[in-house]
């Protein structure tokens, strides 16, 4: 392990849109381990505007929006001394998932905070919500939060397929858990396999469980150093369903996951299973994306 585990946030960037799912998103982010040069920036999307007083009266309207939402979160932020960090705020004017990814790239920031989506619509069902967007968008892990925070977290649950973006999603639940939580699910979903291609009579899924509960002894052994428990769960299945059915049994209040988008189509698509337990979750869900030489935004 490289020693991002148990390392506090650097810079974070939060996606509002005043609704009461991005004053969701603010509460979390102020629940965040933010380290001591942290730098938070809460960042509103305006719509393109050619008429420039029109363009001038949205700006303003929306500055003192953010003006607001900075004020309530430097007071009410229950993280040490987080009225010291630099907060700013930005307005942006553009596509809001075009923005915030972009932001968050140029500004070298580790994390982007998304509050839920409360309304559906068409656009929504073709393409995808903002949150949805940004994680297929962005080289930078995206932090969706489903419902206002009681605390940090102390139950993450995270899916994992022995893949470098399944290390970065066990690492950020790491650093975002470490001090409040005894132990973190870990979630390892084997394929069906279609009885027609079974290798040998008398072959039994416990051997593939088997093979899969070593591999994965061996994956996490990076994380030995960690003062937090892992507990692993292993199920041949769907790996959407499995994540959810897993996260509900053991009361996650996060789920961490890797996408394994690139460029082109796989960026696009950002991974059936990161999207779906991103639309289900019923708790917060956490999208680990690595970082990208090539990413263009």
């Amino acid at each position: 392990m490289d020693g991002l585990a148990g390392r506090e946030l650097g810079s974070v960037v939060v996606g509002t849109n005043f609704s009461d799912g991005a004053r969701a998103a603010l509460e979390r982010a102020g629940w965040l381990p933010l380290g001591r040069g942290a730098m938070v920036e809460i960042v509103h999307a305006l719509p393109d505007e050619h008429d420039r007083g029109v363009a001038e009266q949205m700006d303003a309207a929306a500055y003192e929006h953010l003006n607001e939402a900075r004020r309530s979160f430097t007071i009410a932020s229950p993280v040490n001394a987080v009225a010291k960090r630099d907060v700013f705020i930005s307005a942006k004017h553009g596509r809001p998932d075009i923005e915030i990814a972009r932001g968050a790239h140029r500004g070298r920031a580790e994390l982007i905070v998304l509050g839920r989506h409360d309304h559906q619509t068409v656009r929504d069902l073709l393409v995808g919500s903002t949150a949805e967007r940004v994680a297929r968008r962005g080289d930078v892990s995206v932090l969706v939060v489903k419902r206002s925070p009681a605390g940090p977290y102390r139950r993450p649950c995270v899916a994992v397929d022995l893949s470098e973006s399944s290390r970065l999603a066990i690492e950020m639940a790491l650093r975002l858990s470490e001090r409040t939580a005894e132990s973190i699910d870990i979630v390892y979903a084997l394929p069906l396999i279609d009885t027609v291609d079974l290798p040998a009579p008398g072959y039994r899924i416990a051997e593939d469980v088997r093979r899969a509960r070593a591999q994965l002894s061996e994956f996490l052994r990076d994380f030995e150093r960690s003062s937090v428990r892992f507990d692993i769960a292993i199920h041949a299945g769907d790996p959407r369903a499995i994540i959810l059915q897993e996260a509900r049994h053991r009361g996650a209040d996060l789920i961490a996951l890797g996408t394994h988008g690139r460029s082109g189509v796989a960026r696009a698509v950002m991974g059936s299973v990161a999207e779906r337990v991103l639309r289900a979750a019923t708790c917060d869900v956490l999208i680990a994306r690595l970082p990208r030489a090539d990413v263009r935004l």
